[in-house]
């Protein structure tokens, strides 16, 4: 009898079920691989980080039904919650579990892929390898544990969504579409091993996070075998020829710890067991609300024997804002853009003088054609805070958009659909609809199909510049803009007031609102908006360029020090 091995077809996965099948034929026992396709590999873009143990559960529902006698799998991707009809038969010596930190081939200093994986004995640590990163850097991961980790170093960086198999994510950073990348050790191990990795790709950077600092993920570096309960096959033989008894051990404590605190792959869990001995951190429920306001996400570490681990508590008590002598009213439906602005001696006052409804009817329907590759997927834009978050709490209306790649106009954009669950693919930290048209025609082919959402009021420099440069735009008004019902507040001449859209500036006097002598807006059309608007023709208008948190912070800056405004 011949062994049927389920994988998925990637290099990688095949390369980890050959490592099976060489052990079983040493064994004695004839096996072949049977490289299947899962829903994950059919559906999935990118909503892939919510979604990741769909390829386990895929492969293994092909086991239970028989067409396969064992499957293999990256152990970091197993549920906790394995269906109970599924043994999880054994795990081959681990890799190394480390996460390696890539960099672009241009990034001079810095040992080279192959060089690290070269010298397996040098690490470093996480403050040590994130400093090589400017300042807003775009850092490529899915990984919810790497996203919280990260931030939690390095609140000013941006995770993108960079997806596919490890080549074509390594060809992403290649291309610039992100600063670095974070991916395990094991992965680009085996692919080397195994002469799979194009040249162009050993000479990328690299550096290898210690675990000290930065701990794995439960199970990283393992291939697990999962094998059906209810099998003919002899399973106790199998086991004793697959599983490596340090590797199990040690993972069965990490996938403990992890299923204590509640987690699965989805969760900002690390955990690295060696000899009994447990390093673990574990992010704060609020890390992606923290994270969205630019504050490190807490993270709590745990060092100690694995089986006396101690689950964290968490205070649920928000940080308290900064208050002082001078005002600054904003119109921002959230605390991101003032907080990341981190301005001192400032009350800041939110007055949100817009609402938002969804506008169900036009609402596209079948964007995915069945079986479409996904290089043929379309681009979701998004192009303010607001959109995203209306697209987000509509993904009912058309689920189909949760799978898409999604892009952003700037990071107040990418942080407020971070902060609900979804990470962008691409950030264009552009200042307004134009410079996004302009962003996007130069990353993306001309054949790619994108999406744009929009609210009733939008302007049209973004879908005219898509669509004078010969793009395939697809728009629908997503969301009604209206004026909130709220009472006036009182504004002092000596207020700033910041306006965050040209809708806000027209509620901002339809409501009774005084105007103070100096506001403050982002982009080309606000600009325009306040000075065309009756009651704003006094007041002295100052249009914010660039990122937004810095330029608010400089022209703060420049405002308290009573220099000239520029």
């Amino acid at each position: 009898m011949t062994l049927r091995v389920g994988t998925r077809a990637s290099p990688l996965a095949r390369i980890q079920a050959n490592a099976v099948i060489e052990r079983l034929r040493t064994g004695g026992i004839e096996a072949e691989m049977v490289p299947l396709s899962t829903r994950g590999d059919r559906s999935l873009g990118g909503d892939l980080s919510t979604h990741v143990g769909q390829f386990v559960t895929g492969l293994d529902a092909r086991l239970l039904n028989g067409e396969i006698d064992i499957t293999v799998h990256s152990s970091k991707d197993v549920p906790i919650d394995l269906n109970e009809s599924v043994l999880h038969l054994a795990l081959l010596e681990r890799a190394p579990p480390h996460d390696l930190l890539l960099f672009p081939p241009h990034h001079s200093g810095l040992p080279t892929l192959e060089e690290t994986l070269d010298d397996p004995t040098t690490t470093v640590d996480a403050n040590g390898a994130l400093a090589h990163l400017p300042d807003g850097a775009h850092l490529g991961t899915v990984s919810v544990r790497r996203q919280a980790a990260l931030l939690h170093h390095r609140p000013d960086l941006l995770p993108i969504a960079i997806r596919g198999a490890v080549d074509t994510r390594m060809q992403r950073l290649i291309e610039g579409r992100a600063d670095a990348l974070l991916l395990a050790e094991a992965g680009l191990r085996r692919l080397a091993d195994h002469d799979a990795l194009k040249p162009e790709h050993r000479h990328l950077r690299a550096l290898r996070l210690n675990l000290m600092t930065w701990p794995c993920a439960p199970g990283q570096g393992a291939i697990a075998v999962h094998a059906a309960r209810d099998s003919l096959l002899d399973l106790e033989a199998l086991r004793v020829l697959l599983d490596h008894a340090p590797t199990s051990t040690a993972v069965r404590e990490e996938r403990r710890i992890l299923a204590q605190l509640g987690g699965g792959c989805l969760s900002p869990v690390a955990a690295y067991v060696n000899q009994g001995t447990a390093n673990v951190a574990v992010a704060s429920p609020g890390w992606r609300t923290s994270a969205a306001r630019r504050r490190p996400p807490e993270v709590r570490r745990w060092e100690g024997p694995a089986q006396a681990f101690a689950i964290p508590s968490w205070s649920e008590e928000s940080p308290e804002g900064e208050t002082g002598a001078l005002r600054l009213i904003t119109t921002a439906s959230s605390n991101r853009l003032t907080d990341e602005a981190a301005l001192s001696n400032v009350t800041v006052v939110h007055q949100q003088v817009l609402s938002f409804e969804h506008m169900t009817e036009g609402w596209p329907k079948d964007i995915i054609p069945e079986g479409a590759p996904r290089r043929t997927w379309p681009l979701l834009l998004l192009s303010s805070p607001s959109a995203a978050r209306m697209v987000i709490e509509g993904l009912h209306l058309c689920p189909d958009l949760a799978r898409l790649p999604w892009a952003a106009l700037g990071r107040g954009t990418a942080l407020a659909a971070l902060e609900r669950g979804h990470t962008v693919a691409f950030c264009a930290e552009a200042e307004d609809g134009a410079s996004f048209a302009a962003a996007l025609i130069d990353a993306f082919a001309a054949d790619v199909p994108l999406l744009l959402p929009r609210s009733d009021q939008a302007r049209p420099a973004l879908l005219e510049g898509l669509e004078a440069a010969g793009r395939q735009v697809q728009a629908w008004t997503a969301y009604r803009t209206t004026q909130a019902d709220v009472e006036p507040i009182e504004v002092q001449d000596s207020d700033v007031l910041l306006v965050t859209s040209p809708s806000a500036v027209r509620a901002w006097r339809e409501t009774g609102h005084a105007v103070p002598d100096h506001v403050l807006c982002m982009g080309e059309a606000s600009e325009r908006a306040l000075r065309e608007e009756a009651g704003f023709q006094t007041t002295r208008v100052h249009r914010l360029h660039g990122p937004s948190a810095e330029a608010l912070r400089t022209w703060w800056r420049t405002y308290m020090e009573d220099e000239a405004w520029t």
